[in-house]
């Protein structure tokens, strides 16, 4: 009986010796840190922030400051961090501190007794990144997961969400108010309940009315629109709808200024995000519609676009005029 139990605790100690073993894993050894990674670094870190390669000036003259120039709507302290946090992946000394003499940030990297590969952190007065400012519309909610409508209400970018006009979302735009969530009404819809239809044979005074019923139902609607392929969208009475909701203060655009989204999953959804962006860059201001659940799967996405300069705005203009994307 003894050397059983003897047996045993060997055997349990052999097998938690070989447990330990292998849990502790041999350290990955860094790269050293060279004159050619810190420029990689540098104009990798250029790309991810959309600022031109241009505005690292690489120095003749040994022994002199290179220097790196940084966009004004760019704070100094998150390209500092994100070059020293990034360098320090990496085999080597990084000094970082501000220069009173230099005026700047000044990153000090010894490869050797007699060699200092420096370069200083610098704004670049007048300048800012030319980018678009991108605004979200979302089509679905009403019918989306309640996980996915959590997720919306948590989500810290302005978006407005697109309704159609019945009783049922009536109510559920009253709690939009409470939530502080926007949103916007689909005017012509043949879906909507009859009081808020709109038909190009009605008579002009009940299209008026209509149009005040429609206001006083969703009076904090961010906007109204019209779904640009519908019967109102290529009427002859647009116009005159138009003037009656501008009349009583009140934006009234068409479908057309969205660009569509589509994707059944997220490699799909952000393959077409990123080559509608792509194809629509040079313009000021681009909205994009977007299933519930797309605005999961951008979520990175819209992050990259963040750091390259693209604003998210909860207000686009539309020839001129501005649809604030709050209630």
């Amino acid at each position: 009986m003894v050397a059983n139990i003897f047996v045993f605790f060997n055997y349990k100690e052999a097998k938690t010796a070989e447990k330990k073993v292998v849990e502790e894993a041999v350290p990955v050894k860094k790269r050293p840190l060279s004159p050619f990674i810190v420029d990689s670094v540098v104009k990798a870190t250029l790309t991810e922030f959309s600022i031109p390669d241009s505005f690292y000036v690489k120095s003749k003259k040994k022994k002199k400051i290179h220097k790196l120039f940084v966009p004004e709507d760019l704070p100094l302290p998150t390209i500092e961090n994100i070059i020293y946090n990034k360098l320090g992946e990496f085999e080597g000394k990084v000094k970082a501190g501000y220069s009173k003499k230099e005026k700047g940030t000044l990153f000090s990297i010894p490869f050797s007794d007699t060699l200092d590969y420096a370069f200083l952190v610098q704004r670049k007065k007048g300048y800012t990144r030319p980018s678009p400012v991108i605004s979200i519309v979302i089509s679905g909610y009403e019918k989306s997961a309640e996980e996915t409508k959590k997720y919306l209400r948590d989500y810290p970018e302005p978006y407005v969400i697109l309704l159609k006009p019945t009783k049922s979302v009536q109510v559920l735009s009253k709690d939009f108010d409470d939530q502080q969530l926007p949103y916007a009404v689909l005017v012509g819809s043949e879906d909507a309940d009859l009081e808020f239809r709109i038909s190009e044979d009605h008579p002009k005074k009940r299209i008026e009315t209509t149009i005040s019923g429609l206001i006083n139902s969703f009076p904090n609607a961010a906007f109204f629109y019209v779904d640009h392929s519908s019967a109102l969208g290529n009427s002859v009475i647009l116009p005159f709808v138009k003037e009656k909701f501008e009349l009583k203060k009140k934006l009234l655009i068409k479908s057309n200024i969205f660009i569509p989204v589509s994707g059944n999953d997220s490699t799909e959804t952000v393959n077409a995000f990123n080559e509608e962006y792509s194809k629509n860059r040079k313009k000021h201001n681009l909205v994009f519609i977007l299933k519930p659940e797309s605005i999961i799967w951008l979520e990175g996405e819209i992050k990259k676009l963040r750091k390259k300069g693209v604003k998210i705005s909860g207000t686009f203009e539309t020839g001129g005029q501005t649809a604030p994307a709050t209630p």
